[in-house]
């Protein structure tokens, strides 16, 4: 079986050491950056603009609509409400950049391997349409 492996995880305090390192600045005016930086892009979507950083991509809002769907806590039909959802699109170069770095653990899998399944019903001779 293909066993999932454990993404790590970047928290501020990484992103503001990592950026400090880069830049020069001091931790403190790296943190107000990035902060500043997430709170712009943040009210420029909630705006209703799409915010495009080139090279790594888009950030907008898009609206789920509403639908019926079946509940069987309640036994009937529950109706959800639409809803407005944060999207972000990664730019091509990031997208192509990824997949080369990542190339070799998705593909190809040494567990991999094909499985048929083949669906049979007691009145239909497997080979043969009805």
């Amino acid at each position: 079986m293909y066993e999932r492996k454990k993404i790590k995880r970047t928290l501020l305090p990484e992103m503001v050491k990592e950026f400090h390192e880069e830049t020069g600045m001091d931790e403190a005016d790296a943190k107000l950056a990035i902060l500043t930086t997430m709170k712009v892009i943040k009210r420029h979507v909630l705006a209703g603009e799409r915010v495009v950083i080139q090279e790594f991509g888009t950030f907008f809002f898009r609206k789920i609509s509403g639908r019926v769907q079946r509940s069987p806590m309640i036994g009937g039909d529950a109706e959800i409400p639409p809803t407005w959802r944060p999207i972000f699109t990664a730019a091509f170069s990031f997208r192509d950049e990824m997949q080369k770095n990542h190339e070799e653990e998705i593909w190809p899998r040494e567990d991999y391997e094909r499985v048929d399944v083949v669906l049979t019903h007691p009145g239909i001779k497997p080979g043969k349409s009805k």
